[in-house]
C-alpha cells in the first residue's frame, strides 16, 4: 500500500521494505509462490534490508536499528493499522524510542484495543505491554474513515512538533487573527461614523418639514409635540456620537494598527514559504556557507519581523494568543499540510495557485460591490434631480449625504486600486506560471529557475502587499485631514455664532 501511494503520485520517494530473507520471493530469487506463508517484494520500494531470521517478526530488531539510526537527523512516527503480536511488539518498542504513534481506530485487533484503552484513560490489568503502551505513549487516535488530508496534517503535526516553522507559523497566526480583529473593529466604526452622518442629515430634514408644516408647536398635538421634541433632542445627540466615535478612531489608531499586522504577518508567511523551498538565504548553497541552520535563520528572520512591529503602535495593543491548528486554515491551501518541504510543483500548487485563485476571487466580489454601490449613488443623482424638479430641494441633502457616505467607503476602502492592483497581480502570477511550464524538464531541475520561480512569485506578493498597505495609510491620512478640517470648521461656526449680535 505504500509502495502503490508513492507510484500513484509520481515521486521517487526512498521507501526501505525490511523483510526476513526466507519469507519473501523477488525477481532472481526464489519465484512468486514457491514460499509457503510467504510474500512477493513490493516493486515500488527504492530499497529491501532482509533479514536472516527465518519467521515473520524476525526483522523487528533489524527493522527498529535501522530505524534508530536514521533518526539521528530525521524524526520518526510509527503508524498503526490492525495489527497482532507483532504489531503489538513494534509498538511498545516505538513508545520505548519515545517515537509518536498514530493509531487508526476502528481498523481491528490491536489498534482498536490501544484506541479503547486510551479513549477509556485507563491502563489493562494483567497485561504489563499494554499497561506500558497506553500509560507511557504519546498515542494519537485517528478514525479509519477520517479525510486522508486530515491523516496527512496530524502525522506531519505530530514528525515537526514545535519545530522554528510551527512557531513561525504561530507568529504569523497571531499577527493575522488579531489583525482580522482590529479591521472589523476598524470597519464598523467608520460605518458607524459614515450613517451616522447620514441620519443627522435626515433627521435635521425631517424637522425642518415638520415645523414648516406645524409652525405653533405649543397648539400642536401632544405626540407631535414629543416628536419634535424627540428630533430637536436626536439631532444634538447624534454628532456627539460621531465626535466621540472619531475622538475613538484617532485614539485607538484601529485602522492603522489592522495595516501593520497585516503587514507582518504576510512577511512571516514569504519567510516561511522561502524556508519551505529551501531558496534564498535557505538554499542547500546558502546553508553550506553559513555556520548555522536553516531553523536559526528561520527563527532569526522572524524575530527581526516581529520586533520591527512591535516597534509601531501595534506595541500598543495586548494581542491575542492563537490557540487554533497549526497551519491556520486561512493560512494554507486546502490540500497543503503547512509543514513539508515544497518541490517546484508543490509551491505552484501550495502558494501560486492558492494567491491566483485568491486575487480572482476577490476581484470578482470587489468588482460587485463597486457596481452596485456606484448605481446606487448614480440613482440617488438622479433622485436629486427629481426632487429639484417637484420643488423638494430640502431632500436632495438627504440622498446628497448617502452619495458622500458610499463615495468616502469606497475611497477609503481602495475599492477600484485594489480591484486594478488585484487584477494585475493575477496577471503576473499566471505569467510566471506560464514561463516555469514552458521549461523543459531538465531545465526545472536546475536550482537557479527554482530560485527564480519563488523569488518572482513571492516578490510579486510583496508588491500587492506594499501597495496595499501604502494606500490603506494614504486613505487614512486624507480621512484624519479631513476631520481635522471638519473640526475646525465646527469651531470657526461656533466663534462666529458668539460673535453675531442679538435682536
Amino acid at each position: 500500500m505504500m509502495g502503490q501511494a508513492v507510484a500513484d503520485r509520481g515521486r521517487r520517494t526512498p521507501l526501505i521494505g525490511i523483510a526476513p530473507k526466507p519469507k519473501v520471493t523477488y525477481p532472481g530469487g526464489p519465484a512468486e509462490g514457491s514460499i509457503e506463508g510467504g510474500a512477493a517484494l513490493d516493486p515500488n520500494h527504492s530499497h529491501f534490508v532482509l533479514a536472516e531470521g527465518a519467521d515473520w517478526g524476525g526483522e523487528a530488531d533489524l527493522m527498529f536499528a535501522l530505524a534508530n539510526g536514521l533518526s539521528e537527523n530525521i524524526a520518526v512516527l510509527t503508524v498503526l493499522v490492525n495489527g497482532g503480536p507483532i504489531a503489538k511488539d513494534e509498538v511498545l518498542r516505538s513508545v520505548r524510542s519515545q517515537w509518536p504513534i498514530v493509531v487508526i481506530e476502528d481498523s481491528g485487533r490491536i489498534a482498536d484495543e490501544i484506541a479503547g484503552y486510551s479513549k477509556a484513560g485507563k491502563e489493562p490489568e494483567g497485561d504489563a505491554v499494554m499497561a506500558e503502551i497506553i500509560a507511557e505513549g504519546n498515542i494519537q487516535l485517528f478514525a479509519a474513515k477520517g479525510a486522508p488530508g486530515e491523516l496527512r496534517r496530524l502525522i506531519v503535526r505530530q514528525l515537526f512538533g514545535n519545530s522554528a516553522l510551527r512557531l513561525a507559523w504561530e507568529r504569523f497566526a497571531q499577527y493575522d487573527s488579531n489583525a482580522q480583529r482590529q479591521q472589523k473593529s476598524f470597519s464598523d466604526l467608520l460605518r458607524w461614523i459614515l450613517w451616522l452622518g447620514v441620519l443627522a442629515t435626515l433627521l435635521a430634514v425631517i424637522q425642518s418639514q415638520l415645523s414648516t408644516v406645524l409652525p405653533n408647536a405649543g397648539q400642536a398635538e401632544p405626540a407631535l409635540r414629543f416628536l419634535l421634541g424627540f428630533l430637536r433632542y436626536a439631532i444634538m445627540l447624534v454628532p456627539i456620537t460621531i465626535t466621540v466615535l472619531v475622538a475613538a478612531a484617532n485614539h485607538f489608531k484601529g485602522g492603522k494598527k489592522w495595516v501593520l499586522l497585516r503587514g507582518g504577518a504576510e512577511a512571516i508567511k514569504r519567510e516561511i514559504f522561502h524556508y519551505r523551498t529551501r531558496t534564498g538565504i535557505y538554499s542547500d548553497e546558502q546553508i553550506s556557507k553559513a555556520k548555522n541552520s536553516r531553523e536559526f535563520f528561520l527563527s532569526q528572520s522572524v524575530g527581526n519581523i516581529a520586533r520591527r512591529v512591535s516597534q509601531t503602535e501595534v506595541n500598543e495593543l495586548a494581542l491575542k494568543r492563537y490557540d487554533g491548528s497549526i497551519p491556520p486554515p486561512y493560512g494554507a491551501a486546502e490540500a497543503d499540510d503547512g509543514m513539508s518541504v515544497l518541490a517546484p510543483e508543490a509551491y505552484i500548487a501550495a502558494r501560486l495557485d492558492d494567491q491566483l485563485r485568491y486575487f480572482e476571487s476577490k476581484s470578482i466580489q470587489l468588482a460587485n460591490q463597486i457596481k452596485w454601490r456606484q448605481w446606487v449613488i448614480y440613482i440617488l443623482g438622479g433622485l436629486g434631480t427629481l426632487l429639484a424638479m417637484t420643488n423638494r430641494q430640502i431632500w436632495i441633502a438627504v440622498t446628497t449625504a448617502i452619495a458622500t457616505a458610499l463615495t468616502a467607503y469606497l475611497q477609503h476602502f481602495q475599492l477600484e486600486t485594489t480591484l486594478v492592483k488585484y487584477n494585475q497581480s493575477a496577471s503576473d502570477l499566471t505569467t510566471v506560471k506560464g514561463w516555469w511550464r514552458a521549461l523543459s524538464k531538465s531545465e526545472r531541475q536546475i536550482p537557479k529557475n527554482k530560485d527564480l520561480l519563488v523569488e518572482s512569485t513571492e516578490k510579486i506578493l510583496e508588491n500587492e502587499l506594499t501597495g496595499w498597505v501604502q494606500r490603506m495609510q494614504d486613505a487614512m491620512a486624507k480621512i484624519r485631514a479631513a476631520e481635522a478640517s471638519g473640526e475646525a470648521a465646527k469651531t470657526k461656526r461656533t466663534k462666529n455664532s458668539e460673535e453675531e449680535p442679538t435682536e
